[in-house]
């Protein structure tokens, strides 16, 4: 009986305790180059690869958003992580079992030339949280 208590123990602490652990995340940009006063639509691309549903922030407001980086820079937020929304859950916070649900902005360039790396993120208390893989914007 102690082993299987011990076995279950185990089980149980090894697995994950972010809830969208399994949550597969992207970003995409179109266009990849931009200048000063372009408009750049900037795309999460959330995935559930379960056969689970997956309920996303309950908070208020997009259960993901976007910050860019410079190699030395501060972050910015194309749309401020201490901005007002509404409380109301949309599609896109609940991921059906193998559905594929997208959160987009359109940012308007307002950054110094350069070469950015733009990631998007769950949003939780303090910031974006398990960021996905950088994608490249270039603003001249």
């Amino acid at each position: 009986m102690a082993t299987s208590l011990f076995a279950l123990c185990l089980s149980a602490c090894t697995e994950s305790t972010d809830p969208w652990s399994s949550v597969g995340l992207r970003t995409e940009v179109a266009e990849a180059t931009a200048s000063a006063g372009d408009i750049v639509l900037i795309r999460a691309i959330l995935t559930n690869p379960t056969t689970r549903q997956i309920s996303i922030n309950s908070q208020c407001g997009p259960p993901v958003l976007f910050e860019l980086r410079t190699g030395s820079g501060s972050p910015i937020y194309p749309v401020p992580l201490d901005a007002s929304f509404t409380c109301e859950l949309t599609d896109v916070h609940i991921l059906e079992p193998g559905e594929t649900d997208t959160v987009a902005v359109r940012w308007r360039v307002a950054a110094a030339t350069g070469v950015y790396e733009v990631r998007s993120g769950f949003v939780r208390t303090g910031g974006l949280q398990r960021l996905s893989a950088p994608v490249a914007l270039v603003i001249r």
